[in-house]
């Protein structure tokens, strides 16, 4: 079974209570800005000045399409938090979808960089041309809709993908750019599970249960 459909079973099961609290990982070059509540925006300025220093080489295969997957899934990030920000109003997801979408910029900066198509392009809120990706969109937004909490549960489950995802994609490349992007980009998956956690307590009482991360240890 892979992760996104392990994603999708986790929507509607639950798992054993473990500490919300994650230690964020340390990164090579720190390209983000990170304010009181955790919200973790890349740099552009920052991002443009640390290209500068490094060359571009052959991507392989897996490493292009690890960025086109990467792209539409920082886009599932934004789009579900901009939706449920409609629906609840909450500030957290307005304002994690504005720092999701410096984190799409980055990635699509490093489509351009190496002559690659954007997925993403000119495509509509909740639209993926990746199938999965659709299906997981449209299954979160459902969970999402039923209650404040399991729209926060929900941006909690959808930063622990990112957070496998972008751990994955690092071990398999040696490419200083996308090492330097997806190191920062999984710093603010870890910082944003943080603030989605934490506002699930306040707002509710519950301490939140990793759905996915704890099988991966």
């Amino acid at each position: 079974m892979g992760l996104l459909a392990v994603a999708l079973a986790a929507c509607s099961t639950s798992t054993p209570e473990v500490p919300a609290t994650v230690d964020v990982p340390a990164v090579v070059e720190d390209i983000t800005i990170v304010d009181e509540d955790n919200n973790t925006y890349v740099d552009p300025a920052a991002l443009d000045h640390a290209f500068s220093g490094i060359a571009t080489t052959d991507l392989s295969e897996a490493e292009a399409e690890g960025l086109s997957f990467m792209r539409e899934e920082e886009k599932l990030a934004r789009d579900v938090y901009l939706m449920l920000y409609e629906q609840w109003g909450i500030r957290i997801f307005q304002n994690i979808a504005k720092a999701e979408e410096t984190h799409m910029s980055a990635v699509a900066d490093l489509l351009e960089r190496y002559g690659l198509p954007d997925p993403a392009a000119d495509t509509a809120v909740g639209v993926f041309t990746n199938p999965e990706l659709q299906a997981l969109y449209d299954q979160l937004m459902e969970e999402g809709s039923q209650s404040l909490a399991d729209a926060l549960r929900v941006g909690a489950l959808v930063e622990e993908v990112d957070i496998i995802d972008l751990e994955d994609y690092i071990d398999q490349t040696d490419n200083e750019d996308l090492l330097l992007v997806y190191q920062n980009l999984l710093k603010g998956s870890y910082n944003h599970l943080r603030a989605f956690t934490s506002t699930l307590e306040k707002q509710t009482g519950e301490i939140y249960q990793l759905q996915l991360l704890e099988s991966e240890a």
